[in-house]
């Protein structure tokens, strides 16, 4: 009878921490959506000054694969999925927004392979070329953070708000360890972060969310390392906003 009981707790436990962890998965993506979709809702009119500022430097200043230190692939910038990515923040402003969010419009002129993402960025604003495809097979929630900083700053300014984003949250980070005395960690993941260049993730919007929520989740866990429910909630928040911010191949450092 004692057995019996004790297994229907388990399993009544286990049901009750999956129930949260359901709802906290639910929640975090409810919660990561309402805020794309208010983000989406700014009209185009009031970022296209910055927009197509940012056009223009990227057209008449970098390449497709610009390097900040030429022959060094470690300062590379990937501006072929960045123009992309604002080509289609430039074109979610229509009256079916939710469909627009979904589907993710932008010009590409057909799929004009003569012309270069960059180029095709510069006309969809300079012009008001009309939206011809779909990019319906990715996901762009990073769309949520560009769109209100466009509204304030250009390209090049956004990209010095995330390199300082994540310097001070590299910074915040070393000190909680040092604080625990956790030298050996600190040391590991300076030479990690050192050895990757970290601070270049904030120049490539691709990369930047992915970064900054792996010091975010980090920082928490380091605040939270007792409390193994939290954690354990902390992880599925963690995977929901990788997988809806805009991500490649980095999305294993949330691991």
């Amino acid at each position: 009878m004692y057995r019996e009981d004790n297994n229907n707790d388990k399993i009544k436990g286990f049901v009750k921490k999956a129930g949260k962890g359901i709802l906290c998965f639910l929640a975090t993506l409810g919660i990561l959506f309402a805020l794309l979709f208010f983000a989406c809702c700014i009209p185009k009119y009031k970022i296209r000054d910055n927009m197509l500022e940012s056009a223009n430097y990227l057209l008449e200043n970098e390449d497709l694969f610009h390097q900040l230190k030429p022959g060094d692939r470690r300062t590379e910038i990937h501006n072929y999925a960045d123009a992309t990515t604002l080509n289609i923040l430039y074109s979610v402003d229509g009256k079916n927004l939710l469909w627009e969010v979904v589907m993710s419009p932008f010009y590409s002129d057909k799929m004009n392979l003569e012309k270069s993402v960059t180029e095709l960025l510069t006309e969809r604003i300079r012009f008001e070329r009309p939206t011809d495809t779909l990019y319906d097979r990715y996901w762009h929630g990073m769309i949520m953070l560009l769109k209100p900083l466009f509204l304030l700053f250009t390209l090049q300014q956004v990209r010095w708000i995330f390199t300082g984003t994540l310097i001070v949250c590299m910074l915040i980070l070393t000190m909680m360890l040092v604080r625990q005395k956790q030298y050996l960690s600190t040391i590991l993941l300076w030479l990690g972060a050192l050895s990757v260049q970290f601070w270049m993730a904030g120049f490539c919007i691709e990369y930047f969310p992915v970064f900054l929520i792996t010091f975010l989740s980090s920082v928490c866990m380091v605040l939270w390392e007792e409390k193994r429910e939290r954690i354990i909630q902390l992880c599925i928040v963690s995977g929901v906003c990788v997988a809806f911010f805009d991500f490649l191949t980095t999305e294993t450092l949330a691991f």
